[in-house]
């Protein structure tokens, strides 16, 4: 995709559509395993953990990506210093985890 207005736009809402579709199927996909939701979580978080990977791979390969970008960071954080974006991270499911037990 280019970098013009319309390719951002194409590009945004195909984001929105994809991450609507995949509540979704994940929503849909709990009624079938309603007594496994954590077998379905780590399920899913292998998934995006594989395509992620190969996505990074293949910029790896074309070049997009270079091996100092995938090195460890020279500093590290101070011990018992968090980020919150990793709290953030863990919120939704931990709310879908919350809702669920409580519709049972």
């Amino acid at each position: 995709m280019g970098s013009s207005p319309a390719a951002a736009a194409a590009a945004s809402a195909a984001v929105v559509a994809l991450a609507v579709a995949n509540r979704v199927l994940y929503k849909l996909a709990l009624v079938p395993l309603k007594a496994y939701p954590f077998f379905l979580a780590q399920l899913t978080t292998f998934g995006y953990v594989a395509v992620y990977f190969s996505i990074l791979y293949a910029r790896y390969r074309a070049g997009v990506v270079t091996w100092d970008m995938l090195e460890l960071p020279k500093r590290r954080l101070p011990s018992g210093c968090w980020r919150p974006s990793e709290s953030l991270r863990a919120c939704p499911l931990e709310v879908a985890f919350f809702t669920r037990r409580r519709m049972v």
